[in-house]
């Protein structure tokens, strides 16, 4: 039985020094303190491996063979090589005056502590960062969890409400289009461009879900982006308007040239007198449809901002005249 124990003790998996009777130097070391301690700490006072469990039994006084009870603290190991490692070290006064200490190695789980404090600090701040980002944008940026309660908004998005708003439902009564239906939350992802609300404005209203692989969906979260597209669509109506009133420009001088060739065409349907009037018409027309196609190509190259624009004199008495004369 006794070699068993003595294997046992060896062979543990927990580093185990046992003292001196009545003194504090190490007998005995099993393997696994030989290892903990990178040597062989037998015949080394207790004081140079674990000075903290030292002090403690000294301050205790000359009485502390007795008074020395179990206990369980963490601190340092001093190594062979002089560095430090923590343990969890468990102490008790044993039969003889023997101090039997049991430590465990606790450098891994410190170390993925520390980790773990590293992963959330540097998690918190990608979060700061990524508030900082949201928080400058132009688009009002809203997060909302599974029962449509807000958890995130920008201030974009407090403007758009006119305030602090909770739930979903208050976005939409506050931003309530005239035009357009507000998407619902679990129909995402879905699109659609609303006018009305608190202004006359046109905006454009994204809601994507947000989840991770295997999460059930009553832990969905929904990110909500609404961009403000009233420029967009006053530009579109304005390029309405514009290729409108293109279309009547171009079709009076097209008009008129082909109905003038037509009748020059028609044998008989001019009188020779008549013909260089005619002819005079479709010159001027063909001129007004030339300064159109030039215009159109000038705005053109405006709008993809290549046009170089050089000042030269321009005799405003000849302009006007001509202004009047279309007129």
């Amino acid at each position: 039985m006794a070699g068993l124990l003595e294997a046992g003790l060896e062979l543990g998996p927990m580093a185990v020094l046992i003292t001196v009777p009545g003194d504090r130097t190490i007998e005995r070391a099993n393997a696994a303190a030989r290892t903990l301690y990178r040597g062989d700490p037998t015949g080394r006072p207790l004081g140079d491996v674990l000075p903290e469990i030292a002090r403690e039994i000294d301050a205790e006084g000359p009485a502390s063979s007795l008074a020395l009870v179990t206990r369980t603290e963490h601190m340092d190991l001093q190594l062979a090589d002089g560095t430090w490692s923590p343990v969890e070290v468990w102490v008790q006064m044993v039969a003889g005056g023997r101090l039997l200490v049991i430590a465990r190695d606790l450098t891994e789980m410190v170390e993925n502590q520390r980790r773990a404090l590293r992963l959330a600090r540097d998690e918190r701040a990608r979060a700061a960062e990524l508030r900082a980002v949201i928080e400058t944008m132009d688009d009002a940026v809203m997060l909302f969890d599974w029962s449509g309660a807000v958890t995130l908004a920008n201030d974009a998005a407090r403007y758009l409400v006119g305030g602090t708003f909770a739930t979903y439902e208050q976005l939409v009564a506050a931003v309530g289009p005239a035009e357009g239906e507000m998407p619902s939350l679990t129909l995402s992802p879905e699109h659609a461009t609303i006018h009305g609300g608190r202004s006359d404005r046109w905006h454009e209203v994204s809601v994507r879900r947000i989840f991770d692989e295997g999460e059930v969906e009553s832990e969905s979260s929904y990110l909500v982006v609404v961009h403000d597209a009233t420029a967009a669509q006053e530009l579109a109506a304005a390029h309405e308007a514009f290729v409108g009133v293109l279309a009547h420009e171009l079709r009076t001088p097209v008009t008129t040239i082909f109905g003038n060739a037509r009748l020059l065409r028609a044998a008989g349907a001019v009188a020779p007198e008549e013909q260089t009037e005619v002819l005079a018409d479709i010159e001027v027309e063909a001129d007004r449809l030339h300064r159109l196609i030039e215009d159109l190509l000038v705005l053109s190259r405006a709008e993809r901002e290549i046009l170089a624009v050089d000042g030269e004199p321009v005799d405003l008495s000849r302009v006007l005249r001509a202004t009047a004369e279309a007129e």
